[in-house]
């Protein structure tokens, strides 16, 4: 017996909410989202890990974050150049829970292009086209790009690396050394229960050439706050 639309939606209801997210709410574009959703599907099945389930309740600065690092993935799978920042993807680790690698894209290349196939034909393509056509007719009523607040144009989107905590007064005394005293003009560090780890954080600075000075126009950078690695990114426009 045939499987109804509604039936086929229905069961694939935290796909089409994160599908929504990244097209609806975050004004992602939505042909580059459809592949993104088939490389994490494919993830998943690969990786027997419900990361879209985690990925749905994510705040949207971390799953755009997580975008951009999926297309890094998507690159190497098309053997196309990487650009500025290098296959660095902390965040994709940290949810599947392993240390990836460029080796490992490359060297089952067949394989996630397949299953990547596989997911867009027998998922994407019958799960999501009324959000598609709702996003692509979004995108056309809204031609203007986002606009940056002047927050965002002074601030940097931290992540840090699982079992490796760093305080938040040590990331403030370090970018305040090493950036200018008084650099920081505010932190935020993501909200934990009780000895749990943060695992990011929002810098903004008193100037916006600090954050330009950090980057050097790269995507991502990474320093050392007391041995542990941290990853520094722009924030994510948010639309008005």
């Amino acid at each position: 017996m045939p499987i109804s639309q509604a039936q086929f939606n229905a069961f694939h209801r935290i796909d089409r909410e994160l599908f929504t997210v990244l097209t609806i709410v975050l004004c992602r574009d939505p042909l580059e989202a459809l592949q993104v959703m088939a490389l994490w599907l494919w993830l998943e099945k690969y990786n027997l890990k419900s990361i879209i389930n985690r990925m749905r309740i994510l705040p949207g600065t971390i799953i755009c974050a997580l975008v951009e690092e999926t297309g890094k993935c998507l690159s190497v799978l098309n053997n196309e150049p990487l650009a500025a920042g290098g296959f660095e993807i902390p965040l994709l680790e940290l949810l599947l829970d392993r240390t990836i690698s460029i080796e490992f894209f490359q060297q089952n290349r067949a394989k996630f292009v397949k299953g990547i196939c596989h997911m867009m034909l027998s998922v994407c393509q019958r799960a999501f086209p009324e959000i598609t056509q709702k996003a692509v007719e979004m995108n056309m009523a809204q031609r203007n790009a986002p606009t940056l607040r002047e927050e965002e144009k002074k601030g940097l989107f931290i992540t840090f690396s699982r079992g490796h905590p760093v305080p938040e007064q040590a990331l403030q005394n370090y970018l305040n050394v090493t950036y200018g005293e008084n650099a920081v003009e505010s932190l935020t560090m993501q909200q934990v229960e009780a000895n749990a780890q943060p695992l990011y954080a929002k810098v903004v600075f008193q100037n916006k050439t600090t954050v330009e000075n950090i980057l050097q126009g790269r995507s991502l950078v990474k320093f050392v706050v007391e041995e542990n690695s941290v990853w520094a990114r722009k924030l994510v426009p948010s639309r008005e």
